[in-house]
């Protein structure tokens, strides 16, 4: 008999044991302590957030929801990332990760949850309500593009790799951090978060003084976090990095609402592409909307308008811009604009309304996509 479950308290090191088992298994060797430290490292409480498939006292499937709050532009919003998911290789084809994803939604739908978040095969996990959403912007940046536009290299720069034990250091980069229009990590997790999967944290120096920091990739070939006091040296600090690290190119990720940095990167890079960020299911559309609404108007004009948008079976809300103030609100006036729920993170927040006509004409078009998407460092 199969039990279907929350984890158990004390049943910590099974459930890691159990997730690098089938992740080695099917891919290559995992060691979840060390590549998720955010998540599996020592001393946090996993058990909460993972949900199990039992056979005879053995776990045979596993799939963790990780809670986080964020801050968009003023607003609280409640995430979960759905992560880890395991099914062990001799068990497969009985329906546990079906199950366990439906024990998950009920859940997140019942506590306040805002939107949830997860990578993997689309239409796999379209069946439960998430469709590929989002923006990401990547920027490939060379030698040649930095000889022509930069010169010689500036010797006032240096980047000095950062360690767990440089507390005076992190107080410094966190306080940065802070300054950003999207944050959600506290200082205790703030270094655990920035080696995610591996990534190498470099606080940047201009003579003494720090002046930022960047995140590569394992790799080296990406940044994938970047934070400056002035974005306008981001050229002259991606020289430094490539003539130091003996690197010919590496590409910068970037979110839509990093508007600056893209301004810096866009007549200098080799290349530059928009893409979807992860898959989405947004459960509650008024608060998601409002924030990221107020979010993209920090950085772009959006005109005022009003339309009443239906999400089937879901909500039915009226959204405003009236000089310069977001509103959204539940409403029974007639719809303007039905949308399905995965029709909705599609047209709402992904790259597709800037290549497809997909907007009707009682919806402003400088509103969607919405600047939505999660850092590589936030994803599980």
């Amino acid at each position: 008999m199969t039990v279907f479950r929350k984890a158990l308290s004390g049943e910590r090191d099974q459930l890691i044991d159990f997730g690098n088992y089938v992740f080695s298994h099917d891919h290559r060797p995992h060691d979840f302590k060390a590549i998720l430290p955010k998540v599996y490292g020592d001393g946090h409480e996993i058990e909460s957030f993972h949900f199990v498939a039992e056979e005879e006292g053995r776990i045979r499937g596993m799939i963790a929801a990780y809670p986080h709050t964020y801050n968009v532009a003023g607003n609280t919003l409640k995430t979960r990332f759905i992560g880890t998911v395991s099914v062990h290789p001799y068990t497969r084809g009985g329906g546990y990760m079906k199950k366990i994803m439906q024990m998950i939604d009920e859940e997140i739908a019942a506590d306040g949850t805002d939107y949830a978040a997860l990578g993997g095969q689309r239409q796999r996990y379209r069946y439960f309500g998430y469709e590929l959403g989002g923006m990401a912007l990547s920027f490939v940046v060379d030698t040649a593009n930095l000889k022509h536009t930069v010169g010689p290299l500036d010797e006032s720069i240096s980047l000095v790799p950062v360690e767990a034990e440089d507390d005076a250091l992190l107080d410094q980069l966190y306080a940065k951090y802070l300054t950003r229009p999207v944050t959600g990590r506290s200082r205790e997790e703030f270094y655990e978060v920035l080696i995610t999967w591996g990534s190498r944290i470099y606080a940047v120096f201009e003579d003494v003084t720090c002046v930022g920091y960047l995140v590569l990739s394992n790799d080296g070939k990406r940044v994938m976090e970047t934070q400056l006091d002035d974005v306008s040296r981001l050229p002259d600090i991606l020289n430094t990095y490539l003539n130091w690290y003996d690197q010919h190119a590496v590409t910068v990720v970037v979110r839509r609402y990093e508007t600056a940095l893209i301004d810096v990167l866009t007549p200098m890079a080799e290349d530059v592409s928009i893409e979807n960020n992860l898959s989405y299911k947004i459960y509650n559309y008024p608060k998601v909307l409002k924030a990221f609404l107020e979010l993209k108007q920090q950085h772009e004009v959006l005109e005022d308008g009003s339309f009443v948008l239906e999400i089937s079976g879901k909500a039915k809300m009226r959204i405003e811009i009236f000089q310069g103030k977001v509103a959204v609100t539940e409403t029974e006036d007639p719809a303007d604009w039905v949308l399905a729920d995965t029709e909705a993170v599609r047209y709402l927040t992904s790259p597709e309304p800037l290549f497809r006509s997909v907007l009707p004409a009682c919806v402003p078009g400088s509103w969607f996509p919405l600047s939505f998407g999660m850092s590589p460092l936030e994803e599980f």
